[in-house]
């Protein structure tokens, strides 16, 4: 459905996008990361044909932005960080003012109004003035604006920001139905979100893609396994029976407060799980355990580190 190879973005001579590549199907929800300044906003005004783009090739349903931009924006609904709305509207006169600026036939305007009332839960408040509505329902009526004209794709732009924990879910269940027979590109500064939301992740950072894929595979290949103890003993003996232990990139050991039961937490090399040679160990030395488990990084854990800049020193 999308199709991104090699785009290049130039502001006179910044690099803004240093050719970055990536794809999404239809039926795909694909999550768009990085930190502030890392092209995330030049890349989606490029997909919605509102900045041209310096090299490289964009296909959107094999169409290119620089001939078919109107062709292109009939197929794509956009939901902005901002969500500009008329707040003296009532939701129904917004909608229907702004199917007639989409060009939809007059005879299907109706329709879809009734659908994407129905579809964004709108039904309740379409005779409400948009300025009395909350920051949730405001959200359902941008998206309902960006569904009015039903497109094949949906960019989403920070969809859930400003919302409470009910409204996340209600409308991330709500992305989960509408990408069924869409193509969905979702940027959220909300890695949790992302995590439970998107299929595929791009993250860039400084103009650059610096890693895509399915984001719970990302996390295998870019986090080390974790093994958390509680064990009473002493923090020297601990650390000194760990560091004989092989695969073990690194030992922490922290007493608690009163000195018998000592906090471990252990990183070993990807792939190895230690947690039978080491009950071994407890046994053999004696100690008690009350606590032994793995753990393993989040995606929010990978991209800090991998988009964490170096400071440089004053």
């Amino acid at each position: 459905m999308i199709e991104v190879s090699n785009l290049v973005k130039n502001f006179n001579s910044f690099p803004a996008l240093k050719g970055i590549s990536f794809s999404v199907s239809k039926g795909e929800i694909l999550g768009l990361l990085g930190p502030n300044g890392a092209g995330k906003t030049t890349t989606l005004k490029i997909l919605t044909c509102l900045l041209p783009f310096t090299s490289g090739t964009v296909l959107i349903h094999g169409l290119s932005p620089q001939k078919d931009s109107l062709k292109i924006r009939k197929l794509v609904g956009v939901l902005s960080e901002g969500n500009p709305l008329y707040p003296e509207l009532r939701v129904r006169e917004f909608l229907k003012f702004r199917a007639d600026l989409k060009q939809i036939p007059r005879r299907q305007i109706e329709d879809r109004i009734q659908t994407v009332l129905q579809q964004c839960q709108l039904k309740e408040v379409e005779q409400r003035i948009i300025g009395t509505l909350s920051k949730g329902f405001c959200q359902r009526v941008g998206l309902a604006d960006a569904l009015i004209h039903d497109p094949q794709i949906l960019i989403l732009d920070e969809p859930t920001i400003g919302l409470d924990p009910h409204q996340v879910r209600q409308l991330r269940q709500l992305i989960r139905d509408l990408a069924q027979n869409r193509t969905v590109i979702f940027s959220s500064h909300i890695l949790s979100e992302v995590e439970a939301l998107c299929s595929k992740v791009v993250i860039l950072n400084q103009g650059e893609k610096i890693v895509e894929g399915v984001p719970q595979k990302i996390i295998s290949q870019h986090s080390n396994h974790q093994i958390q103890m509680e064990v009473k003993a002493s923090k020297e003996a601990i650390e000194f029976a760990c560091s004989v232990l092989s695969n073990i990139k690194h030992v922490s050991v922290e007493s608690h407060q009163d000195e018998s039961w000592c906090r471990v937490d252990l990183e070993v090399e990807q792939g190895v799980d230690l947690r039978e040679e080491l009950f071994y160990l407890i046994h053999q030395k004696g100690w008690s355990l009350r606590e032994l488990k793995t753990t393993s990084h989040s995606l929010e854990d990978i991209f800090v580190r991998l988009t964490e800049k170096e400071v440089a020193p004053a």
